[in-house]
């Protein structure tokens, strides 16, 4: 019988649904930050779907994206350029989706993060199914 570790449960349907099992699951990571979802469907949230502050200066924030197989890089790319207008600090952007972990993406979305923080940029990173 599988346990709570090993069991492996289908990503949900709807991405409102996803929203909230990622901050949720936000909450429990990280503990000590407040997490709450940014706006509602309809408003524009500047790539953000959930944000978490553990101080005046320290920004996390988390943009879901409910995709169907995988998430191409380039619809990272295009939710980073929509962060950068968000109007509170961001320390990392995490891009949260229903795809199993992929090394290819991992190593694009980290790379992309190291140039960023070399340039004194926010870093963004990759939040996979199974890691959530």
């Amino acid at each position: 019988m599988p346990t709570f570790n090993t069991l492996r449960l289908d990503p949900p349907q709807d991405a409102a649904e996803f929203e909230k099992i990622v901050n949720a699951a936000a909450d429990i990571k990280w503990k000590g930050t407040y997490f709450q979802r940014y706006g509602r469907p309809g408003q524009q949230q500047d790539g953000v779907d959930i944000y978490g502050c553990s101080g005046p200066d320290e920004g996390m924030a988390i943009q879901c994206k409910n995709t169907c197989h995988s998430l191409p890089f380039h619809v990272v790319l295009s939710e980073l350029e929509k962060a950068e207008k968000f109007r509170h600090p961001i320390k990392v952007l995490f891009v949260a989706t229903t795809q199993y972990n992929d090394k290819s993406l991992q190593d694009k979305m980290w790379e992309l993060s190291t140039g960023r923080r070399e340039n004194g940029l926010h870093s963004v990173l990759p939040l996979f199914w199974e890691d959530i």
